[in-house]
């Protein structure tokens, strides 16, 4: 194991799986960790790297509960137990345009599927609104390098501004004919839901993640 310091309280950590573990982009998996007196707590977290790539990275923001301190404490050699890689939030085989929303540690899930899209020579199609608390966002070095290799995706970042979506709407004129992922905290990504269905978007377009194990 290993970790990297993503700026702004927010650490990306690294597992070397012992046996072959495969996911889609997108999924999440499992972690148990020790308690320090006695029994395991543990946590669902995205799978942050890509299925290509032959590491397991979580990527987290950090606080003071006694899950995220252990995980901060893990040494590099310490084996812990990952199991139940899940979810629906990935990239499907629908043809059009991709809207991506994140608000801050909801970039994870994007990181994974643009990272195997882009392995796999495969146009993006997509244009990613992130609110981001502070700059650099996390990962904003790889997107735009993203952006620049694939001109069929762009990048948006709003930094520390509250994501309001009729204010950008205009960054994407064809919202509503566009394949629609929102992926952030709880009450963003509800609160973003109500306001573009309310607004026309069809349900079968929409695609949420909401965030729960990797903030507490």
């Amino acid at each position: 194991m290993k970790k990297n310091d993503e700026g702004n309280d927010v650490w990306s950590f690294y597992f070397k799986p012992l046996e072959p573990l495969t996911w889609i982009a997108g999924q999440s998996v499992r972690l148990e960790l020790p308690r320090k007196m006695f029994g395991i707590d543990e946590r669902r977290f995205t799978i942050t790297s890509a299925p290509f790539e032959s590491h397991v990275m979580i990527t987290t923001k950090l606080s003071d509960s006694s899950f995220k301190q252990n995980l901060r404490n893990l040494k590099p050699d310490e084996i812990i137990n990952g199991y139940a890689v899940e979810g629906k939030f990935v990239w499907d085989k629908d043809m059009r345009h991709r809207l991506l929303i994140a608000g801050g540690i909801g970039i994870t899930p994007y990181r994974s599927m643009i990272a195997q899209k882009i392995y796999e020579k495969q146009p993006l199609d997509a244009t990613l609104i992130y609110s981001s608390k502070a700059k650099p966002a996390v990962f904003e070095k790889e997107l735009l390098q993203w952006q620049r290799q694939d001109l069929s995706f762009h990048c948006h970042f709003l930094i520390s501004k509250r994501l309001i979506f009729n204010d950008y709407a205009t960054l994407v004129p064809a919202w509503l004919q566009s394949k629609v992922y929102i992926s952030g905290p709880s009450k963003m990504v509800e609160e973003l839901s109500s306001y573009l269905l309310e607004f026309g978007l069809s349900e079968s377009y929409l695609k949420q993640d909401l965030f729960t194990g990797n903030l507490d």
